[in-house]
């Protein structure tokens, strides 16, 4: 009988998990709320004061630059051979000025210097009356305020106007004695538009600037500057009016909402710079955050409380289904199996419990098989063995073919390529002999065909004496020499040039029967590949590496790579065999060339450099290239037979191993010494030098 759990697992399991997650998430909330709306106050009232007090700075900075420059235009002296010019060189570097004039404190219309920016006159269509009239009229000098404290600004922007600023300055003009001789009233319309973008343009913040009576002098909506006195209505500007001190960050509310407000003065306090941003907007985006963080902690909670559903099944179920099986083995049941997919310890409990059932019915089994059947797996064990055997023996001749196969297959591709080298460079000086027969004999036989036939023609119109007297007359191209000379010298520079010609196919012929030699060489050697027989005879190396690089210069001049020599070493005479030397040579330089034409460097040019010295007893050649260089991983592997990273059309991975044998069977050696990456890779052979060589040294 089977007894059911009063509270399964399962339930207490989720009940824990949905308990702990509603509780995360709760405390998450109601300590984010209060930290957020903290911090988001905190960065409101750092960063609005800070932009206010850098606006504050910037502007008492341009407007104590006003102030000495109208000092200076109104003390000019009007004896002056050019007033205009130095007036021009005092408001040079302040292009916010727009106009600036010199009168009398009264306010009379008497005007006794002035300066007009012309360029924003020419860019808002206006005329030097807009500012003596108009603006005089729209918006009146406060030439009592100006008296009173020596400096006033008021707000200078009127409808269908540019955006301006009134910047008025008292000058007492003195004596030589330092007695007050005239007082000056120096009046200067600043352009507004710069302040403007100077403003703060985050959606956050409402900024503006205003003087000490509560003026608008500056809004990012321009229509407001026209109404000065609509500030006055603002609780900020009442704050502002109020401040005690220079710079000032302040909450305050009006109408009911709250504001987070920052204060900053300029110019005595004639100037105040305002920054307020709304509780409401300012904390938006906490709101909206501290939703987002609800929805997301109840989406966690739902898929945490999932996740620990389906897992406190998969805890349970297992337990389950190993009470099942226990039970059907305890009333004999041996074919049960207890299938549980988990990988915990339940899995390795049933797993050693399935094995024991394995055990105890193999055991039975086998018992029941042996007293029943023992003679005829004798038999059968028999046969297995007899196929077994005879598989072995046709595994061993398939491996016997496959080991023909590739020897035969290693021996082909080195065949094919140590005879590619000479044969290339065949092909090469061969294309290049057709080249230059070509160009140069066919325009030789036309320069020839051309001569034989002028003659003809004189000999068949006029006879053998006509061509004489044509000889004779002068030469069409130089007037100073003959017919006759002229074919002379044609019919000479043939012939030296055919005998240059002669000279160059020679060689060539010889280069070829060279290359061709080497060829049935390289064939006949293939016979015994297994041992390298070299023919070792003293050479001198600098001269067959020489001729390794005459071999392969036509392929270097094709590809526009530079060859370098330098033959440092001042001992060269080693034993080697001269063939299988420049086969090792060739074949580095071939691997050189290859990487530089596959690799495009803006900065460098494709080089190669040969370079030979004396270390110790051994004579050492190093082959270097400028070009992408050979991967780390790819080191180990060069001299392997078959490795390759080229094409199967450019390599066959035997060059590096063949060459490295060659050098061995002359006492000496082949290695890689560096590779760095796009900078330089060497190639390192040394040859033990001769004794008598060393001696002689």
């Amino acid at each position: 009988m089977k007894n059911k759990p009063g509270f399964s697992i399962h339930y207490k399991f989720l009940l824990v998990m949905t308990l702990l997650l509603a509780f995360c998430v709760s405390i998450y909330l109601a300590v984010a709320s209060d930290t957020f709306k903290d911090d988001k106050k905190q960065l409101v009232k750092d960063l609005n004061a800070n932009m206010i007090s850098s606006l504050a700075t910037e502007m008492d900075v341009s407007f104590r630059s006003y102030a000495d420059k109208m000092t200076l235009f109104s003390l000019l002296n009007e004896k002056s051979t050019d007033v205009k010019a130095i007036v021009d060189e005092i408001i040079a570097n302040a292009p916010d000025i727009a106009f600036m004039i010199l009168t009398l404190p009264t306010g009379s219309q008497t005007e006794f210097r002035k300066f007009a920016n012309q360029d924003f006159l020419t860019t808002y269509g206006l005329k030097e009356e807009f500012f003596t009239q108009t603006l005089a009229t729209d918006r009146p000098v406060p030439f009592n305020l100006i008296q009173q404290s020596g400096e006033e600004i008021w707000n200078a922007t009127i409808p269908n106007g540019p955006p301006l600023i009134g910047f008025g300055k008292s000058v007492i003009e003195e004596d030589a004695d330092k007695k007050p001789l005239r007082r000056w009233a120096v009046i200067t319309y600043v352009k507004a538009d710069r302040l403007i973008k100077s403003l703060p343009t985050e959606k956050l913040y409402d900024s503006f600037i205003t003087n000490n009576r509560g003026e608008l002098l500056v809004h990012h909506d321009k229509n407001l500057m026209t109404n000065p006195l609509i500030s006055m209505e603002w609780a900020s500007t009442q704050k502002a009016m109020n401040l005690p001190t220079k710079t000032m960050v302040a909450e305050y509310s009006h109408n009911g909402e709250e504001y987070l407000g920052a204060f900053s003065k300029a110019l005595n306090g004639k100037i105040i710079m305002v920054s307020e941003a709304a509780g409401k907007r300012a904390f938006s985006a906490i709101n909206g955050l501290l939703i987002r963080s609800l929805n997301f902690g109840l989406m966690v909670m739902t898929i945490a409380f999932l996740a620990a559903f389906f897992l406190s099944r998969s805890l349970t179920r297992p337990l389950q289904t190993l009470v099942d099986g226990m039970g059907k083995v305890s009333e004999g049941d041996l074919n049960t199996q207890i299938n549980i997919k988990s990988r915990d310890e339940i899995a390795v409990l049933a797993n050693s419990f399935n094995s024991m059932i394995r055990d105890l019915k193999n055991s039975r089994t086998q018992l029941e098989e042996i007293n029943r059947d023992l003679e005829q797996k004798v038999l059968d064990r028999t046969q297995q063995l007899a196929e077994q055997n005879r598989a072995v023996k046709e595994a061993q001749e398939a491996l016997l073919k496959t080991s023909r196969l590739a020897a035969v297959g290693e021996i082909a591709g080195h065949a094919a390529h140590e005879v590619l080298n000479p044969l290339t460079s065949l092909l090469t000086r061969t294309r290049k002999v057709q080249g230059r027969i070509d160009s140069t004999e066919q325009q030789q036989a036309n320069l020839l065909r051309d001569i034989q036939s002028a003659w003809a023609k004189d000999v068949e119109s006029s006879g053998f004496e006509g061509l004489i007297n044509n000889w004779k007359t002068p030469s069409g191209i130089d007037p100073n020499k003959s017919l006759w000379q002229e074919d002379m010298e044609n019919v000479t520079s043939i012939i030296a040039n055919w005998e240059m010609q002669s000279l160059e196919l020679k060689r060539d012929t010889e280069f070829i029967l060279s290359e061709a030699n080497r060829i049935a060489k390289i064939i006949s050697g293939m016979r015994s590949l297994s041992v390298v027989r070299a023919e070792l005879k003293p050479w001198q190396a600098h001269l067959l590496l020489k001729e390794s690089i005459n071999i392969m210069a036509d392929l270097y001049d094709q590809a526009k790579v530079k060859v370098e020599f330098r033959p440092d070493a001042n001992s060269d005479s080693v034993f080697l065999d001269k063939d299988e030397f420049i086969q090792s040579v060739t074949n580095l330089l071939r691997n050189s060339l290859q990487a530089l034409r596959g690799y495009e460097n803006e900065k460098t040019k494709g080089h190669v450099k040969i370079s030979t010295v004396v270390e110790g007893e051994n004579f050492v050649i190093r082959i270097s290239d400028n070009g992408p260089g050979i991967a780390a991983e790819n080191q180990s592997k060069l001299f392997q037979t078959q490795f390759s990273t080229k094409s199967s059309d450019e390599g066959t991975g035997l060059g590096l191993g063949i060459s490295r044998r060659f050098v061995r069977a002359f006492g000496g050696d082949l290695e890689l010494e560096v590779s760095k990456p796009n900078q330089e890779t060497i190639f390192r052979i040394w040859i033990p030098l001769r004794k008598d060589q060393e001696a002689a040294a």
